[in-house]
């Protein structure tokens, strides 16, 4: 919840690869920031998503693992491993499955997953995919989520698949996620450069437009709705109520956010 940059970016050249991070790392410290050295190891799979076609439209979802990827998604007869596939694509399939208690035209679909190795044996995973190492740099502002810039090998392809949430909660915290949001979607542009593909969605349509006001109206939109729901929740409790999104939430001074932050008629 709240306003997210996602991005996919593949290449076959490490040279191109290398030459992308080394620029978009410069443009960071230019912006006054401290990128960290990046790498991990871990597992690659799919991670599988399913949808009843009523919630969203099948081809829909093609033309979207299309644009991540560049090509068509694989259509299966169901769940494969990626070890059966040897260049970044999307699955999907189609089938019936129960939604509530209704049986009901319904598909999944899957993406290329990077599992930490951490995690894994944090969770006890069976995870059985491909070993792989992410290598890149890491950014973090203190008020949005850490901005990654790292690649992984997939067999002759060097792939980049992160999303950062940059939505502030606090007043305190819209200027500087302002600039942070339009600082990443430069970076992101420097790296596109020197991609053979990339796919960049931006909730906050700064991306499309480069309009800072469009991205300022969207930050307070979604800040509005998130305050409404946490404080409909705050009134069903009677006790102080609180959770996470991005940030500690307290529901009662998110009721009073709420009320004061109301757009004008």
């Amino acid at each position: 919840m709240g306003i997210t940059i996602h991005w996919t970016f593949i290449s076959k050249s490490p040279l191109k690869v290398s030459k992308a991070i080394e620029l978009a790392r410069k443009y960071a410290e230019k912006m006054g920031y401290q990128p960290e050295n990046f790498e991990e190891e871990g597992e690659l799979e799919f991670s599988w998503f399913g949808l009843p076609t009523h919630v969203r439209d099948y081809n829909e979802t093609i033309k979207w693992l299309k644009e991540k990827y560049g090509k068509e998604p694989i259509k299966t007869k169901g769940r494969i491993s990626i070890n059966e596939i040897n260049e970044p694509r999307g699955i999907i399939y189609f089938t019936k499955d129960y939604y509530g208690d209704e049986y009901v035209d319904f598909y999944y679909y899957a993406t290329i997953w990077f599992y930490y190795k951490e995690l894994i044996k944090k969770h006890g995973w069976n995870i059985n995919g491909i070993n792989a190492k992410k290598r890149g740099f890491i950014i973090n502002t203190g008020t949005t989520e850490s901005f990654i810039i790292a690649f992984y090998k997939f067999h002759n392809y060097y792939i980049c698949d992160e999303f950062c949430k940059t939505q502030p909660f606090e007043d305190e915290e819209f200027l500087p996620n302002l600039r942070h949001h339009i600082n990443f979607v430069n970076i992101l542009e420097i790296i596109k450069e020197y991609m053979d593909h990339s796919y960049i969605s931006d909730e906050g349509e700064y991306y499309q437009t480069h309009n800072p006001k469009k991205l300022a109206e969207n930050f307070g939109a979604n800040a509005r709705l998130i305050w409404q729901m946490v404080s409909e929740l705050a009134n069903v409790s009677n006790e102080s109520f609180g959770f996470t999104i991005g940030g500690k939430i307290n529901g009662k001074e998110f009721k009073k956010k709420f009320k004061k932050y109301q757009p004008e008629p």
